[in-house]
């Protein structure tokens, strides 16, 4: 029927046509079957640009972290060597002076039993050989350690053998301190951090990128049929495109939140890079000093050691002309 105070056109038209449009209760129910494929791409320029730019700087960190610790592993690999030589020497001195003193012993074993010497001079040359054995046994086994220690940093076993080649190169050129100071800052892990900070300025970056306006491409193509083998008919097919403009309004101070937070990591970083720094800075300065009081060190042995050579060759000079006896030489 037509509706109420409709147009007498309406109502021809309704009474010559309206008998081909169905009432919607004589319309049997159908069933359709429906396949679609929908793709959807949100493209946010400035949040892609951030999360990419954090991914590169990842991968530059993650090299500088391997180059620290090859650094750290060359470290540890060169002080377990000089280690070893430095207690395969004091192993050698030991039992140079171990030897020395035995010999000592037996002389002043027989200087007692000649009437030359007293009990008391025997007692103290059988002490200082029987204290001596001790420390030769913590030597060797100080040297045993130093050479397992460095088995493990080579990632070999403990127990291998190992033969050291004792060849010690003494540099003597000055160090610049202000250049070793440059240097030291450009260590690899200083530079992780520093690359960590760059990381952190990404990520808020893309976080914020929330907020900005961004675009949103869509599609959606498919089939659809009454029953399985008509689906894909010529003509069933459907696609619909579109492209929409976001802009964000309002999402509960959650982005704020996130940007704040990693301001605020990003502060700290700072803070713990700069605490770093001056680490470094520290460290150098106390290297440089050590290596100094070293080189005074081994010019002051290096003169004692010449001066004993002189006393020792004028001791023999007076042993053969027959001034001081063996005893004296040996001591």
């Amino acid at each position: 029927a037509p509706p109420p105070d409709s147009p007498e056109w309406f109502e021809d038209w309704l009474s010559g046509f309206g008998s081909f449009i169905p009432a919607p209760e004589d319309i049997p129910e159908q069933t359709f079957i429906r396949t679609t494929l929908d793709l959807n791409w949100k493209v946010n320029p400035i949040q892609i640009l951030g999360a990419t730019g954090a991914a590169r700087l990842a991968i530059d960190q993650q090299e500088l972290a391997v180059a620290a610790v090859e650094h750290t592993t060359a470290e540890n690999t060169v002080a377990a060597y000089f280690s070893i030589i430095r207690a395969a020497e004091n192993v050698q001195a030991i039992r140079a002076q171990l030897a020395n003193q035995r010999e000592l012993l037996e002389i002043t074993s027989m200087r007692y039993e000649l009437g030359l010497a007293t009990r008391l001079d025997t007692l103290q040359a059988a002490v200082t050989v029987a204290n001596l054995r001790p420390q030769l046994a913590v030597a060797e086994a100080r040297l045993r350690n130093e050479g397992s220690r460095l088995n493990a940093v080579m990632g070999r076993r403990p127990e291998t053998p190992l033969r050291i080649v004792n060849e010690q190169p003494v540099e003597m050129d000055p160090v610049n301190e202000e250049v070793a100071l440059a240097l030291a800052q450009e260590r690899p892990e200083l530079a992780a951090t520093d690359l960590f900070v760059d990381i952190l300025e990404r990520n808020r970056q893309a976080q914020v990128a929330d907020l900005r306006p961004y675009l949103t491409l869509s599609g959606t193509y498919g089939y659809v049929g009454r029953t399985t083998d008509t689906i894909f008919d010529d003509g069933h097919d459907s696609w619909r495109a579109t492209v929409a403009l976001n802009v964000p309004i309002f999402d509960g101070m959650l982005t704020k939140g996130l940007v704040d937070e990693t301001k605020a990591r990003i502060r700290r970083t700072e803070a713990e890079l700069t605490g770093q720094r001056r680490e470094v800075q520290v460290e150098v300065l106390e290297i440089l000093a050590n290596l100094n009081l070293a080189r005074e060190l081994l010019a002051a042995v290096q003169l004692n050691l010449e001066r004993s050579e002189e006393v020792l060759d004028e001791s023999l000079l007076m042993m053969q002309m027959g001034k001081i006896n063996y005893l004296d030489v040996l001591v």
